[in-house]
């Protein structure tokens, strides 16, 4: 009963800041908060919102010009 989102984006100066701006902002957008308040953090990735991680398992990806991600929403 998972809710998939993933996005994939050209890359303008640093592709990891890139794949976690794009799952910030759709994870925030998916689940009403703002985006600005979601770190995407640590190896694997965890999504963070005001200190409390979320219940959503992320993968981040980058490669040449272009970086994505891919979550699963667990709520």
């Amino acid at each position: 009963g998972a809710r998939l989102l993933w996005r994939v984006d050209r890359v303008v100066s640093n592709a990891g800041a890139t794949a976690r701006r794009l799952a910030a902002t759709a994870i925030g957008s998916a689940l009403g908060l703002d985006p600005s308040g979601i770190r995407i953090v640590r190896r694997p990735p965890v999504a963070i919102h005001r200190g409390r991680p979320l219940e959503v398992d992320v993968s981040l990806s980058h490669h040449g010009r272009f970086a994505a991600f891919a979550c699963a929403l667990v709520r």
